[in-house]
């Protein structure tokens, strides 16, 4: 992990995560490293994929287009993927930015550990329930891209996590917003006002 995520001075590590398939939108992930590439030459990229199913040599459907796609757009020299970790605390203690690249994703768990570690979340609307919190909490123009926009994807990294003070803002920001949405006392209470009026109702 340590060495997959080795920041060098002045780079920013972009990282993804979950198995490989399309749902996934790993191919939407390798677009948007390109386009952030492209808009922002200047700033040394690291970009690296977590999770299991990588394997273009056995797998023709999937894979071996993504291989491809991380050579043909000029990424294969910054991009690794790292395969399934035991320890994926350690990646989110690394990364400087997560981009939740999902086609249809109802609450991924590294979309919530993404917000809860105060690492800067970039997701598409009408994809995601993590975008959907990401509204409730106000973070619309800065975090949730229209559906399937990259370039607007990319922009909002820039514009909000390009550098080591806009992602500390950020992350206080967001961890703030942890611990009200996903507080487990306030999940009990809602747990707990919701079968009282089940009870009453039946009453």
């Amino acid at each position: 992990i340590a060495e997959a995520l080795k920041r060098a001075d002045g780079s920013l590590v972009v990282v993804g995560a979950g198995s490989v398939n399309l749902r996934k939108g790993v191919d939407v992930f390798i677009q948007c490293a390109a386009q952030l590439r492209k808009k922002a030459p200047q700033i040394d990229f690291r970009f690296v994929w977590v999770g299991g199913g990588y394997e273009p040599d056995k797998d023709q459907g999937y894979s071996v287009y993504l291989h491809e796609q991380v050579k043909r757009s000029g990424l294969a020299d910054r991009f690794n993927f790292l395969g399934e970790v035991a320890d994926i605390q350690a990646v989110y203690d690394r990364a400087d930015v997560f981009l939740l690249t999902s086609r249809l994703d109802p609450l991924p768990n590294v979309g919530v550990d993404a917000i809860c570690n105060g690492l800067p979340i970039f997701c598409f609307s009408d994809a995601s329930g993590i975008a959907d919190i990401l509204i409730q909490e106000g973070y619309a123009d800065e975090l949730v891209a229209p559906y399937m926009d990259i370039d607007a994807m990319a922009a909002q990294v820039l514009a909000a996590a390009s550098t080591p003070e806009k992602r500390a803002a950020l992350k206080r920001r967001l961890q703030s917003s942890a611990q009200k949405v996903f507080s487990m006392s306030r999940y009990a209470q809602a747990i707990g006002d919701e079968a009282e009026a089940l009870m009453r109702q039946r009453a």
